[in-house]
């Protein structure tokens, strides 16, 4: 992974650019210096031990989606730390994990007239595609580690990101599943003129662990307020 880690940019700015796109015009100098410390600490811990997702993905939602292009945000809490980690919020690389599991199942019961397709890109690719945003709390994670990496840093910059995407954009649909995500409301409500709407539910992996059923409406909620709004709705499925 070094080479996401060196730092020979002239500006921290050129610097971001290929690790975030745009992005990098949107955060304050100060927030990307944090960033770049908490690059270097994972830079150190990935000798001793394999870090997720690959160095090429930590950023991939960035690069994927810009700032005005969001609708939706789902955020995520750290990384599969299984291997499974390809960059998105609950996306997966390999398999199917079960958070997404429930998940997918919970998009079928809110939107009966779909077609539940099988083999749907679990990357969610599709979703970030219509503008959904899946945001990770922590970027990276050590195998078999889970939170390994949640006291290095990584919150400053998502709180960031929050934040401007809260203090940028209108009629913003966040999706808040579990206390990591929930830790964010009061980031998001400071921009309330901008009309946002906020959803919360547990997190999805907290009914699999107990062998029940993830219960959510968000996604019919969602495009109802979408359409409200005259967006797009999300075909979720």
């Amino acid at each position: 992974m070094s080479d996401l880690f060196s730092a020979d940019s002239t500006t921290i700015r050129e610097h971001f650019k290929p690790l975030i796109g745009n992005w990098s015009d949107i955060f304050n100098i100060d927030t990307l210096e944090r960033v770049e410390t908490t690059l270097a600490e994972v830079g150190k811990r990935s000798i001793l031990a394999k870090v997720y997702p690959e160095s090429k993905d930590i950023f991939k939602i960035y690069n994927s989606l810009a700032i005005n292009q969001i609708k939706v945000v789902i955020i995520g809490q750290d990384p599969y730390h299984d291997g499974n980690a390809m960059g998105y919020a609950f996306g997966c690389k390999h398999n199917v994990s079960p958070s997404l599991k429930q998940i997918l199942k919970a998009m079928w019961d809110d939107h009966p007239n779909k077609t539940f397709l099988e083999n749907k890109d679990m990357e969610l690719q599709y979703l970030v595609e219509q503008g959904v945003f899946l945001l990770n709390t922590v970027l990276t994670v050590e195998a078999g580690n889970p939170k390994s990496h949640e006291y290095i840093g990584w919150q400053d910059f998502t709180r960031e990101t929050v934040k401007e995407i809260a203090k940028r954009e209108r009629n913003i649909v966040w999706m808040l599943w579990g206390k990591s995500a929930q830790g964010y409301i009061a980031d998001i409500n400071k921009f309330s003129e901008r009309n946002h709407l906020v959803l919360t539910n547990e997190h999805p992996a907290a009914a699999a662990h107990r062998n029940q059923q993830w219960i959510c409406g968000h996604f019919s909620q969602c495009n109802n307020y979408l359409i409200e709004h005259q967006i797009k709705p999300i075909d979720w499925l």
